[in-house]
């Protein structure tokens, strides 16, 4: 473990507005999971200080005080900055950039930018957040590895202080040190990492001619009219009901091209064999930068470095300006590299294959918007089939491929207002709930009566997460645990979400020995086998309401999730507000238990969000996938 040298950041004296509470000492915690180690570390360095997480960190270990900042992910930050990243692509669309390549690196690399550029934001609004809040005297900024922070570069530190001149009855300075948590399995493991590096080059270089030579032998030159080309191995699996379908219904064979090893893998458990991406390249590496593209790569800096200052009004503000734009020009030159490397990969790949026709289920990664608008610029077409849930926001309708086949209308409204073609959306339903929506359907059936055991199954948030604080979560958990003692013949089970490390949920369960914690099912299989399911912030509520489950959600005061089931009265809502809540929550489950009524009134509002956020929910999306895709190809080939 290591610290940087604190800085200084002058708060002013001579300003108008109050801060809103003062503490004398702060802990920011800029990393993705924080553990136990992470606390006791950064703790002994700067006791008795208030602890702020970015609100998307998963915490590792209790926490019983803390704070939080906007997080990088939060759909609420990603809107607003959104709007203010599309107006920095516009300027430099504007500018030329677009003749980076023949195919817009830009393009390529939007979401990488994006979110890039989001977390960068976020540390910025995090101090500045930390400034106004609370005043400190020191800050101790916890990083893992040598991650570059705001407060700690000489030009963010005069940003510091000129942005809290205006600030009243604050310390006359702000001490700021980075301390950097290296990891144990790192440093463990340095003199390896060492070596590989040294012998990686000519690893790939034997890996890339087994490779080639392996594909060379299975291919030979036939061409592929149909690639899935695919970077996540997760989502590659979702494909494999619809690459089924289109071999057994119109005879047509999938051409799978794997981003990496991992989906490799993945597919060979399955039985399916695949081609990886670089074996059809001509180099195994990443291809140098020409000295066009270096240039052209200078020029896009200098036109960042450019850009107006009206233009960071909204974003970072004036101030802000002198932190991010050194960090859009670090941003934007790594990204625009990669997606060179990516446009040059599919462009000899497709070389190779031909293909009339690319499907990927990725929007957003630089892997599957390169393949897409490398095949478009051969003249061949592209598809999307989404894979998960939408978030139904802006951010997410810049899509570049032509056709895109999506789980439901609410998708397409929202593709639709994004600007896409109406005819080009089309509407197939959730193909890896198939099988779900097949069961639910035979399974079906009302709530058992009283003197029957009720089945209720807790699909807990992430306990410390995005959403849910260890607090609430405690509050969610005793609130289900103590109703369902209540509720005759009623049994509990509790499924643990598979980010949640925190082990609090296992420890405060030993309060209620006859709640069952699940171990070895799906969440799946857990829905199938209850009767009722309850959730506080969760994708599996969709997923019981595929199955034709009874779904109660569990409303936490003063948290606000937008999970969409409420708009079509497809849930029973609960408030955790006031006292009693077990009791009350108890009666609120019987009453439903022995209300008909009440229970048709749920399965009519999962009949409307079934029909406009999963086609139906039908079970039969894989067989309408293929259809679509491959009409799209005969249109191709015609």
């Amino acid at each position: 473990m290591s610290e940087k040298g604190g800085d200084a950041v002058d708060r002013g004296r001579n300003s108008a507005a109050p801060a809103r509470a003062f503490a004398p000492a702060c802990i920011y915690y800029d990393l993705e999971r924080v553990g136990a180690e992470h606390l006791a570390a950064a703790r002994s360095r700067l006791p008795n200080a208030i602890e702020i997480f970015p609100s998307g960190a998963v915490r590792e270990a209790r926490v019983d005080e803390s704070e939080s900042t906007p997080s990088a992910r939060d759909p609420l930050f990603l809107v607003e900055f959104y709007d203010w990243f599309e107006r920095v692509m516009t300027h430099l669309s504007r500018a030329g950039d677009e003749e980076l390549s023949a195919v817009s690196p830009l393009e390529v690399a939007r979401y990488s930018i994006f979110y890039a550029l989001a977390q960068e934001a976020q540390r910025w609004h995090a101090l500045n957040d930390m400034l106004g809040r609370f005043a400190p005297e020191k800050i101790l900024w916890v990083t893992e590895g040598a991650t570059r922070i705001p407060c700690l570069s000489g030009s963010s530190a005069s940003v510091a202080r000129v942005s809290s001149e205006r600030r009243a009855n604050l310390p006359a300075e702000t001490t700021i040190t980075q301390y950097v948590i290296e990891s144990a399995r790192k440093s463990d493991w340095s003199v390896r990492a060492a070596l590989r590096s040294r012998l990686y080059p000519a690893v790939q270089d034997v890996r890339w001619l087994q490779a080639r030579a392996g594909t060379l032998v299975r291919r030979g030159s036939r061409p592929a009219p149909l690639v899935f080309a695919e970077y996540f191995p997760n989502s590659a699996l979702g494909l494999i009901p619809i690459a089924e379908r289109l071999e057994r219904e119109f005879g047509q064979p999938v051409v799978w091209l794997a981003g990496r090893e991992q989906v490799v893998d993945a597919l060979h458990s399955h039985g399916i064999s695949s081609v990886l991406l670089t074996s059809l390249a001509r180099s195994p590496r990443y291809y140098p930068l020409s000295f066009q593209r270096r240039a052209r790569l200078r020029d896009l800096s200098s036109k960042i470095g450019a850009l107006p200052e009206e233009l960071f009004d909204q974003a970072s503000g004036p101030q802000g300006r002198r932190y991010m734009v050194p960090a859009m020009q670090r941003v934007f030159n790594d990204a625009v590299s990669e997606s060179f490397f990516w446009i040059r990969a599919f462009a000899d790949a497709f070389l190779s294959l031909k293909p009339r026709l690319v499907v990927s289920t990725t929007f957003a990664s630089p892997y599957g918007r390169a393949a897409a608008l490398v095949a478009q610029r051969r003249g061949a077409r592209s598809a999307y089939v989404q894979h998960g849930v939408s978030a139904l926001q802006k951010y997410d309708t810049s899509l570049c491929q032509e056709s895109m086949l999506v789980w439901g209308d609410a998708v397409k409204r929202s593709l639709v207002s994004g600007g896409h073609p109406e005819a080009s959306i089309h509407v197939v339903g959730a193909a890896k709930l198939d099988e779900l929506a097949q069961s639910g359907a035979l399974t079906s059936e009302p709530l058992p009566a009283q003197g029957r055991p009720l089945r209720i199954v807790y699909m807990a948030s992430r306990t410390a997460g995005s959403f849910v604080s260890a607090s609430a979560a405690r509050l969610a958990l005793s609130a289900i645990a103590g109703a369902s003692a209540l509720v005759p013949n009623a049994v509990l089970t509790v499924k643990l979400h598979p980010a949640d490390h925190t082990g609090l949920i296992p420890r405060w369960l030993s309060d209620y020995p006859s709640v069952v914690l699940a171990a070895g099912k799906s969440a799946q299989e857990l829905i199938l086998d209850n009767d009722l399911v309850v959730v506080v912030s969760s994708t599996a509520g969709l997923e019981a309401c595929v199955a034709r489950k009874p779904l109660v959600c569990l409303r936490i005061p003063g948290l606000s999730v937008d999970d969409f089931y409420s708009d079509y009265g497809a849930v029973l809502e609960f408030s955790l507000e006031g006292e009693g809540v077990a009791e009350r929550l108890a009666q609120e489950l019987g009453r439903l238990r022995e209300s008909v009524d009440a229970q048709e009134a749920l399965a009519d509002g999962r009949s409307r969000l079934l029909d406009d956020r999963v086609g139906g929910a039908r079970g039969d999306a894989a067989e309408r996938a293929a259809a679509v895709l491959h009409t799209l190809l005969q249109d191709v080939v015609s």
